[in-house]
């Protein structure tokens, strides 16, 4: 097994039935597969019949729905600081370790700022034997950010800072300069 996920950019085949979808990635041979755009009875009933760790991606946007996951037998959760908050994300994150599943900090299409806060989540998550990466790059497509620094990755790590709060980090100059009017 390896420790990967679908390519990004290779498109996912088009599947008939929830068996023929869970057959291929068990198939594939990754130790977890992502799918973002299942409805929470399409997650179940792949993860049902799927041999392999399924992240259930965007519909757990709750400590309620990640219960009602890990009920029917899923194996790792995103938790989305930028898209349900860091308290429904703390919830997702307790939920799973209290059932011995994985979590992933999860993209949401932040910027530098908001990356932040999905990058504390994540250097807080319990070990676990997948070892998720955080899904914290979207702010990479970005040609401009309001921070004073990078959020850059040197040497397959981000590093944070030690200050406390956001407002501190603001470039607030480059803010007033971009104000519309």
């Amino acid at each position: 097994m390896t420790n990967a996920t679908w390519p990004v950019n290779k498109p996912i085949p088009t599947f008939q039935t929830a068996r023929e979808e869970a057959e291929f990635w068990s198939k594939y041979g990754p130790s977890i597969a992502a799918r973002s755009n299942l409805t929470k009875a399409e997650t179940v009933l792949l993860q049902a019949r799927c041999r392999l760790p399924l992240l259930v991606d965007g519909p757990c946007a709750s400590r309620r729905d990640a219960r009602l996951f890990l009920d029917r037998g899923a194996r790792a959760l995103s938790a989305k600081p930028s898209r349900v908050g860091l308290t429904e994300c703390r919830g997702i994150v307790a939920s799973a370790a209290e059932r011995g599943a994985a979590t992933v900090a999860g993209l949401f299409g932040e910027s530098a700022l908001g990356s932040i806060a999905g990058l504390a989540l994540a250097s807080c998550l319990p070990r676990h034997e997948l070892d998720l990466p955080a899904e914290l790059s979207f702010h990479l497509m970005f040609s401009e950010q309001i921070l004073r620094f990078p959020v850059a990755v040197e040497g397959g790590a981000i590093k944070l800072r030690s200050e406390a709060g956001l407002a501190p980090l603001i470039d607030w100059e480059l803010v007033a300069r971009r104000r519309p009017g």
